[in-house]
C-alpha cells in the first residue's frame, strides 16, 4: 500500500490522517492529537513517530487498525484510546510524567480538586508550569535528560519540559475545570431564576461536598 500520515485541523482539532498517496482526499482511519497548542514540541515528535512506523509497515501489506494500534503500543507504548492518541502513555514519556504526577509534584497537582473559581484554576495551572526540571527530583531531572536524548532534542529544553508538565496535570486539571465549569453554571442559572421570580427562597447549595 502506498500510504502516509497526514495532518488536518478542523474546528480548533488536530488529526492525523492514514491516507492513500495514490487516492486524493482518500483516508483509512483518523486520530486525534489533543492539547496540540499546549504541546507543539511533543506534537511534534508524536507524528514523526507515527509517520514513520506507517511507511515501514505497510510498504508489503495491507493496513488494518488494530495491527497499527497493536504496533505502536508494542513499539513505543503509544495507546489510541478509541481514536484519541495518548502520548503521555508512550515509552519515552510515561516514567517521567508518572514521576512528576505521583511524587514530585503528587498535592500540588491533587491541589486542582479544591480551586473554586475558573480564574483560580488558571492562575494555579500557570504556576504549575512555570516549575522548572532542576527544582524537581533527581529521578526526575534524569527522565527529562533521557527524554531529550531520545528525541535528540537540543534546542529550549524549558520550553519542552513547560509541555511534560502540562501533560502531568492534564488529567487533574480538565476534571477541575469541568467541575467548576458546571458549579459556577448552576449558580448562573440560579441568579437568572431568581431574577425572573424574585420570591423564589433561597435553596440552592454551594457547598463542595468533596472538600468537607
Amino acid at each position: 500500500m502506498d500510504l502516509k500520515l497526514k495532518k488536518m485541523i478542523k474546528e480548533g482539532r488536530l488529526f492525523y490522517l492514514i491516507a492513500d498517496n495514490q487516492k486524493n482526499d482518500t483516508y483509512y482511519e483518523y486520530y486525534e492529537y489533543p492539547n496540540f497548542k499546549q504541546t507543539p514540541i511533543i506534537e511534534t515528535v508524536c507524528y514523526k513517530t507515527i509517520g514513520n512506523e506507517l511507511l515501514k509497515a505497510y510498504k508489503n501489506r495491507d493496513y488494518t487498525s488494530q495491527s497499527f494500534r497493536s504496533l505502536l503500543f508494542l513499539l513505543h507504548g503509544i495507546i489510541i484510546d478509541g481514536n484519541v492518541i495518548d502520548i503521555a502513555s508512550s515509552k519515552e514519556l510515561a516514567d517521567l510524567i508518572d514521576n512528576i504526577r505521583y511524587r514530585d509534584l503528587y498535592n500540588v497537582i491533587n491541589s486542582f480538586r479544591k480551586k473554586l473559581s475558573i480564574e483560580v484554576l488558571e492562575f494555579f495551572k500557570n504556576k504549575i508550569l512555570e516549575i522548572e526540571v532542576i527544582a524537581l527530583s533527581n529521578i526526575t531531572q534524569t527522565l527529562f535528560n533521557q527524554f531529550c536524548n531520545a528525541i535528540n532534542y537540543t534546542k529550549d529544553k524549558n520550553s519542552l519540559f513547560k509541555e511534560v508538565l502540562f501533560l502531568a496535570i492534564s488529567n487533574e486539571y480538565n476534571r477541575a475545570y469541568l467541575k467548576v465549569l458546571n458549579k459556577e453554571q448552576e449558580i448562573l442559572d440560579y441568579e437568572e431564576k431568581v431574577k425572573a421570580n424574585p420570591e423564589i427562597e433561597d435553596e440552592f447549595d454551594t457547598t463542595d461536598e468533596d472538600n468537607k
